[in-house]
């Protein structure tokens, strides 16, 4: 392959790594979705995922905090079934919208739908669902 067909290449990748690493949301918000890691295995035993953890992610798909749930409004309003690993928490209306989140960075709130790809790699899965502003 030529040179310049490999730097080509090199920037269409790092355009698309860039592009792919945003959540949706405006600067200062937070976003709440799933974040899941998998492995590729060997090959008896095929590939391996570690189970799918809720997620609050910064606007530039870095995680904030994650959960040992997949659903950030388990348990219902105010969410006494989900344990987040740093401090924190994610209230939730009825209907599952994220409705007040607290992070060590401050509270955010009156969320909206999106739906973003975060995945950093292959193999690593992290959508964001809602975009939440600082309250």
């Amino acid at each position: 392959m030529q040179l310049s067909t490999i730097r080509g290449l090199l920037l269409v990748v790092m355009a698309s790594s860039a592009y792919a690493a945003r959540t949706g949301c405006n600067d200062g918000e937070v976003a709440v979705g799933t974040s899941q890691t998998c492995g590729i295995g060997s090959p008896r035993g095929g590939p391996s995922c570690n189970d799918v953890q809720a997620a609050i992610y910064a606007n530039d798909c870095g995680i904030i905090n994650r959960s040992d749930h997949e659903d950030p409004c388990a348990g219902g309003p105010g969410n006494p079934g989900v344990k987040w690993i740093h401090p924190g928490t994610v209230g939730c209306t009825a209907d599952g919208t994220p409705s007040l989140i607290q992070t060590e960075g401050g509270f955010f709130g009156n969320c909206r739908r999106v739906n973003s790809n975060c995945s950093p790699a292959p193999f690593i899965f992290q959508f964001a669902s809602w975009c939440c502003p600082r309250l």
